[in-house]
């Protein structure tokens, strides 16, 4: 049987049949420790390579939430994970040391880009909650890992 939609509920069991190599847990672990508050905000932005997301995802949307939970939590601090270097680093700019990125290998061919992923997923996995793109399983995966919000931001047409 081959289905390209969800075929029963696994989410439920997601995290206890999902659990990274100890290495990567223990990376997770220690950065969350470091960085993140518990008003910490996850943010996925798919760029490089899905021409949906980047269409129906624009980058303003993104901004216009950060400005959001800014006015409503001056302590907000954001988890960025894209595989755009440039993105990562004009949110730096823009938003200052509110944003924080994991230095990741955006690769989808290396192993080491393989795990810097997992590491990623995890990550925004232990936010308080998650702003996704469009067309992208990334942030879906990383919201049921912690049963934690999801909120997909797309232009509307």
């Amino acid at each position: 049987m081959e289905s390209c939609h969800e075929f029963g509920d696994y989410y439920s069991s997601l995290s206890q049949n999902f659990i990274p190599v100890p290495d990567i847990l223990t990376a997770v672990e220690e950065y969350v420790a470091r960085y993140f508050k518990p008003t910490t905000v996850g943010i996925h932005i798919r760029r490089t390579d899905n021409g949906p997301s980047i269409q129906k995802s624009p980058l303003s949307l993104f901004e216009d939430a950060i400005e959001r939970e800014i006015a409503s939590c001056a302590d907000v601090n954001f988890y960025v994970a894209t595989d755009d270097f440039a993105t990562k680093a004009l949110l730096r700019k823009r938003y200052g040391d509110r944003i924080l990125t994991y230095d990741a290998d955006c690769s989808r061919t290396s192993v080491a880009g393989m795990k810097d992923a997992v590491k990623e997923m995890w990550l925004l996995s232990r936010t308080a909650r998650i702003y996704g793109c469009f067309y992208s399983s990334y942030a879906v995966i990383a919201s049921k890992l912690s049963n934690i919000p999801l909120q997909i931001l797309q232009i509307d047409e």
